[in-house]
C-alpha cells in the first residue's frame, strides 16, 4: 500500500482525498499560516513527513527521488524571490502541462529531424493545484499568494537514458572545479575529441532541435541551463532532454499548420508572440544565458570567442542547407541579423521590489545588442 494512502487512512481519510506533496520550507513558512482556516475546518489535513527521501536539484524546488532511482521528479512551489519572480506554481498551467508534454513527445517521436537527433521531452504525466479561497476572491491579489500550493510530477532523465549514458545539466558546463579548471575541459579530455569537434557535437544535439522546433512548429522553449539535460557517453554529448512546459513554453502568433494538433487547452494558456520577439527565447534563453558563459571557458581551452560562434554558425548553416523547404521559416526566425534584443531582469527587481501585482512582472527590453552570430560571419 502506498505510504500516502496508509497515512491517510491512519488519519481517518477515505479515497475521496487526494495527497499533495509540500516542500518542508513552504509548509512552515506559508501553508501552515496562510491555509490555517482550511486546516482548522478540516478541508485540508496534514499527514506529516513520511515516504521516500528527496534531493533538491540545482533549480532548488525540483526534487529527485533519492530512494528510488528513476522515480518521478516533483516540482513544488517555493514562495521565495529568485531572479525575476517568486517561485510559485500558477494554477492556469496545471491542466495544460500534461497535455503539452504529451503533444511534444508525439512531435519528437514522429518528426524525422527531431527523431534523428535523439532529443527527448521529459513528460509531465500529472499535476495538481490548490487555490487560496481568500486571495482568489480578491481582484489583483498579489500573484505570489495565488501560487503557494501545487505540484508537477515529471519524468526523471534516467527514464530515457541508455545503459552507457549519464545525465548532466547543461549548467554544469559553465562551472569550474576547486582549482578553477573548467569542467567542460574535463569532459573534452575524457571524450578524446579536440575542442572544436566536441563543441560542434554539442551544438548539433542541443541548438538544432531547439531551432527546428521553433521554425517547424512555432514552439519556443526557454532553454536555460537548468531546463537542458545532456545525455553523455564517454564525455561526449549524445542528445538533449528538455523539460518545463508550464510557463517556459511560448508559441508564435502566426498560423502554423504544424501546430494544428496542439490541444486547445494548451493554446488558451500559452503566450503567443510575434516571430521577432519569440526568437529571443532561443537567443536570450540559450545563447545569452548559457553559451555566453561557456564561451569564455572555451577561450581558456584554446577556442577564441569568435571561433566559438563560427562553429555554431556552421552547425546552423548545415542544418538550414539540409532543409531548403523551410527557407521562409528561417527568414521569419532569422538568427543572423546584426542586432538582437537585450532582455534584462535586474531593473524589474528595482522597479517592482515588492512584487505586489496580480501577475508576474515582465522583463525590460533595452537597447539592442550586436549579434555574436552575425559578428562571427564578418571578415
Amino acid at each position: 500500500m502506498p505510504a500516502s494512502i496508509r497515512s491517510g487512512r491512519e488519519n481517518g481519510l477515505d479515497n475521496n482525498w487526494l495527497p499533495l506533496p509540500v516542500h518542508p520550507w513552504q509548509w512552515q513558512q506559508k501553508i501552515a499560516i496562510d491555509f490555517i482556516a482550511d486546516l482548522a475546518e478540516g478541508r485540508m489535513v496534514s499527514l506529516g513527513e513520511f515516504g521516500d527521501l528527496w534531493l533538491a536539484q540545482q533549480s532548488l524546488r525540483t526534487l529527485t527521488n533519492a530512494s528510488r532511482q528513476g522515480g518521478l521528479d516533483i516540482k513544488l512551489p517555493l514562495t521565495i524571490y529568485n531572479t525575476s519572480c517568486y517561485r510559485g506554481i500558477p494554477g492556469k498551467y496545471i491542466a495544460a502541462g500534461p497535455l503539452a508534454s504529451r503533444w511534444l513527445q508525439q512531435v519528437f517521436a514522429t518528426d524525422a529531424t527531431l527523431k534523428q537527433s535523439g532529443a527527448v521531452i521529459l513528460g509531465e504525466p500529472a499535476a495538481g493545484y490548490v487555490s487560496h479561497a481568500g486571495y482568489a476572491a480578491l481582484v489583483q491579489a498579489p500573484y505570489r499568494y495565488q501560487e503557494m500550493l501545487g505540484v508537477i510530477w515529471r519524468e526523471n532523465p534516467c527514464r530515457w537514458l541508455k545503459p552507457d549514458e549519464s545525465p548532466i545539466l547543461m549548467a554544469t558546463l559553465m562551472e569550474c572545479d576547486e582549482n578553477n579548471q573548467p569542467l567542460i575541459g574535463a569532459y573534452i579530455d575524457c571524450s578524446g575529441l579536440d575542442a572544436e569537434t566536441w563543441l560542434t557535437q554539442l551544438f548539433r544535439v542541443v541548438v538544432v532541435p531547439l531551432y527546428h522546433l521553433l521554425c517547424r512548429y512555432g514552439v519556443a522553449l526557454i532553454a536555460h541551463g537548468q531546463n537542458i539535460t545532456l545525455a553523455m557517453k564517454k564525455g561526449v554529448p549524445q542528445r538533449v532532454l528538455l523539460k518545463d512546459f508550464q510557463g517556459d513554453m511560448r508559441l508564435v502568433k502566426d498560423a502554423f499548420p504544424e501546430m494544428d494538433s496542439l490541444p486547445q487547452e494548451v493554446r488558451d494558456v500559452t503566450a503567443r508572440l510575434s516571430a521577432d520577439y519569440l526568437i529571443h527565447d532561443l537567443q536570450t534563453g540559450h545563447f545569452v544565458t548559457v553559451l555566453r558563459f561557456v564561451s569564455p571557458l572555451m577561450a581558456r581551452l584554446g577556442v577564441p570567442e569568435r571561433r566559438f560562434y563560427q562553429l555554431l554558425v556552421a552547425v546552423l548553416s548545415d542544418y538550414m542547407q539540409e532543409h531548403p523547404q523551410m527557407s521562409a521559416r528561417f527568414a521569419l526566425f532569422s538568427l543572423f541579423k546584426p542586432q538582437i534584443i537585450r532582455v534584462v531582469l535586474n531593473p524589474v527587481k528595482l522597479t517592482w521590489p515588492d512584487q505586489d501585482g496580480g501577475s508576474r512582472m515582465l522583463p525590460n527590453y533595452l537597447e539592442d545588442l550586436q549579434n555574436p552570430l552575425w559578428l562571427a560571419t564578418r571578415d
